[in-house]
């Protein structure tokens, strides 16, 4: 199969690239639905990165939406990291008031660029409220 770059300006490569991404991450996970997160776009201005983990980079970034410093953990083979992402989607979103963890800004996917090709390259993005120390 060839692959080819996704432009995003076109409708109907953007039900094509759609329809490929509901059938790769389709029943992949009962918590979280992959395909409907929102595009991080350019919400985010990535920054200095923090640490890296087992399954993701976490880097500070500048929420331009609120102006808040941000930290932003960026999961690549989302595929192959499902039940981690659910694990910390079900922690942030039950606890996201208490005073002891980080508020969760949200979740986000950011889908590789080319069609017709595996799914390796796209991204789950996490971000919570930065916690500045003086």
């Amino acid at each position: 199969m060839t692959s080819k770059t996704y432009e995003g300006n076109n409708e109907e490569e953007e039900a094509e690239m759609k329809s490929l991404l509901v059938r790769e991450y389709a029943g992949l996970s009962d918590v979280i639905d992959i395909v409907s997160l929102p595009d991080p776009g350019e919400r985010f201005q990535v920054e200095a990165l923090l640490g890296e983990g087992t399954y993701g980079e976490v880097h500070s970034a500048l929420d331009r939406q609120t102006g808040r410093k941000v930290a932003v953990k960026i999961v690549d083979e989302v595929a192959d990291n499902v039940e981690e992402l659910e694990e910390e989607f079900r922690v942030l979103s039950a606890h996201w008031l208490h005073p002891n963890i980080p508020r969760f800004v949200g979740m986000f996917f950011r889908r590789s660029a080319a069609l017709g090709t595996d799914r390796k390259d796209d991204q789950v993005w996490i971000a919570i409220r930065m916690w500045l120390c003086e």
